[in-house]
This record gives C-alpha cells, structure tokens and sequence, in this order.
C-alpha cells in the first residue's frame, strides 16, 4: 500500500516546521545584532540611561521568538496527528486548532504559548542577553562616578 499522500502531507508540515525554525534563528541574530551595535553606540555617547532602554527590544525579541516556539510545537504537534492517520484520512489540512474529537497531540494544552515563551532555551539566551544588558548599564554607570 502507498502512503503517497500521507509522505506529502508531511513534507509539507515539515517545511512550515523548518520555516519556523529558521524564522527563530534570524530573530535570536538580529537580537543581538541589534543589541551589540546599540549599546555599542550608546557607551559611545555616554548614555548610561539610554542602556536601560534595551530591555525594550530585548523583552520584544523574545516574545517573539516564543510566538515562533510556540508555532513549532502546533505544528509538530499537527505533524504527529498525520503521521498516525490512515492514508484515507489524508485532507491536507495545515490546522493547529486543537481538535477535541480525537486524541491528537494539538489538544494538549502543554503546547500553550507561556511555556513557549518560558522554555528553558529563551530563558537562557534572553536571559543572557539580560545580564549582558545589566553589565553594560553597571560599567557605565562606573565610568561615569
């Protein structure tokens, strides 16, 4: 029996999967693009005030990245569901709603977008970014007395 349908109907999700991933990367790139070559700018000017402004962009990268996790996780979540179809059932459908007929991985509620945004991996990499932020601000405010 083929399974031509079901093979396609996954390397479909498996793109979206891939694109959101790659999506997560350039947001974790231009946060610290952004990051390094502001504060770089504002010790230049003398701007210790200024440095606190970039728990903003911070703060906003990684609501952002977690919006990505949290996509990821449906999606392999929607992933999981095809693969356990029967080929019959194949409808190509890219849906993340929880579907509560059944028991599919997207009815979980474990898949929710705080704990997206919490995982450890944004934790530790914001986090980061974070005490790189308050570093800066403390040798700063160092020179300046």
């Amino acid at each position: 029996m083929s399974n031509k349908r079901k093979h396609k109907h996954l390397d479909l999700i498996q793109s979206v999967i891939n694109r959101l991933a790659a999506n997560s990367f350039q947001v974790k790139a231009w946060a610290v693009a952004l990051i390094t070559g502001t504060s770089i700018f504002l010790a230049s000017v003398d701007s210790s005030a200024g440095i606190l402004l970039l728990f903003l962009p911070t703060i906003a990268f990684w609501v952002l990245d977690g919006y990505f996790l949290h996509q990821e996780r449906l999606f392999r979540g929607v992933y999981d569901h095809v693969r356990c179809l029967d080929e019959s059932a194949i409808d190509y459908s890219m849906s993340t709603a929880p579907d509560n007929s059944t028991n599919s991985p997207n009815s979980r509620s474990c898949w929710g977008w705080c704990s997206a945004v919490f995982s450890k991996t944004l934790i530790l990499f914001y986090g980061a970014l974070a005490v790189l932020i308050v570093t800066a601000c403390l040798l700063a405010a160092a020179e300046v007395v």
